[in-house]
């Protein structure tokens, strides 16, 4: 069964009038243009100049020979758009992203549609997705198809996201069943089933298998909210099957359960994942790039979780690692590196410290001779100042413009 018959049952039939090329977009007067329930948050006019220059940036890179990296960079703004609740200034951005991603885009805003209870104009969405993913290639049609399916199972539409996930890359089957999850909960004969498939995930020890099985177990962990019980046997699990995964992915998991238990206010839970994360740090050998990138996001997460004194001394304590050991750093990559810890300077409430790091990953990103990586780097530090909130003084604007404006060959 093709893609476009999976999503042809199901939905009310769209009229001619309400279809848009991939190229166009929704316009004035179509139904996806006008009467969406779903509108964008209210953004400070620093974030809505910030975004701008962001995607600016990023399209100032040309298709030839970096189409890759241009719409990579484009796509990070629309991203960034759907963090800050922006759909429809997302959705402008997606309709200019040069290739596949641009498929990829439309089954993101599809999601956000049927998250949000829009679903009148769900299905549009999804056949502009279905219709790029069909011009994709293999690795490529599968990421598109795996968003479409998360769409589907979202809406109630299992059987359908099963047929579409049938035969996808290892790398992307599996990243459905956290959608599941989230949709339906579990009674408690499900639960055990779910636990014992994916225990039987971890046991197999594939590593695309176990680093969806870990985004499952935690997707079960936010939503068993209620039950300690089925939390505890969730994170168990983790811990006991992420053995194939490597240090940094295991950290990021720590990472992401201390967010969800920081979204429950609890702060102790929280600070024990922040905690269980830095010893697993402490006990590795880095080079600087991961590990300043990881230290900057920890300072963050341990300052919510209530140690905001060692939180700010771990600020400190990377910056003075990333200065000591910048020059083991590719220049590409030092703006990558530091970004975490401006934003986690402004989770800390201390503006004047993330000014200083924004600053210096304005000029580590300008570092490198060519326009390439200097308009990446621009790009997702205007993207993550926007995130952060950060409100950048009429000196750093300056000095953004002037950047912006020297993007020039060569490339």
């Amino acid at each position: 069964m093709g893609a476009a018959l999976i999503l042809s049952a199901g939905w009310p039939a769209l009229a001619a009038q309400d279809r848009v090329t991939q190229s166009e977009g929704p316009r004035e007067g179509d139904p996806a243009a006008n009467g969406r329930p779903v509108v964008d948050a209210a953004v400070t006019p620093t974030q809505d100049r910030l975004l701008d220059l962001a995607f600016d940036a990023a399209a100032a890179i040309p298709d030839r020979p970096h189409v890759v990296d241009r719409s990579r960079a484009m796509e990070v703004v629309a991203t960034t758009s759907f963090e800050l609740d922006l759909p429809n200034r997302a959705l402008g951005y997606i309709r200019h992203l040069p290739d596949w991603r641009q498929a990829g885009g439309f089954a993101d805003y599809a999601f956000y549609l049927a998250e949000h209870g829009d679903l009148q104009h769900v299905q549009l969405y999804l056949t502009l997705a279905t219709e790029g993913a069909e011009k994709a290639n293999d690795w490529q049609r599968d990421r598109i198809r795996v968003k479409v399916a998360r769409v589907l199972a979202l809406t109630g539409m299992d059987e359908r996201a099963v047929e579409l996930e049938r035969g996808v890359t290892e790398s992307e089957s599996g990243k459905v069943d956290a959608v599941r999850v989230r949709r339906t909960g579990c009674s408690p004969e499900e639960f055990d089933s779910r636990i014992a498939a994916l225990a039987r995930i971890f046991e197999a020890g594939q590593f695309d298998g176990v680093r969806n099985a870990v985004e499952v177990c935690i997707e079960i962990v936010r939503t068993e909210a209620a039950d300690s019980v089925r939390r505890e046997r969730a994170i168990a699990l983790i811990r006991s099957g992420w053995k194939p995964l490597p240090i940094p992915l295991r950290i990021e998991a720590l990472m992401s359960l201390a967010e969800v238990a920081l979204d429950r206010a609890d702060k102790q839970g929280a600070l024990a994942f922040v905690h269980e994360a830095r010893e697993m740090m402490d006990a590795f050998t880095w080079s600087p790039e991961p590990e300043v990138a990881l230290r900057g996001r920890l300072a963050g997460l341990r300052f919510r979780a209530g140690e905001e004194a060692e939180a700010k001394q771990d600020g400190e304590g990377t910056l003075k690692l990333f200065l000591d050991h910048k020059e083991r750093i590719v220049n590409i990559y030092r703006g990558r590196a530091l970004r975490p810890l401006a934003e986690s300077w402004m989770a800390m409430h201390d503006s004047a410290a993330a000014a200083v790091v924004y600053g210096m990953v304005l000029e580590e990103g300008i570092v490198n001779i060519n326009s390439r990586p200097r308009a990446e780097d621009l790009s997702a530090t205007c993207a993550s100042m926007a995130l952060a909130g950060f409100e950048p003084d009429e000196a750093m604007w300056a000095r953004m413009t002037e950047i912006r404006a020297g993007l020039r060959d060569p490339w």
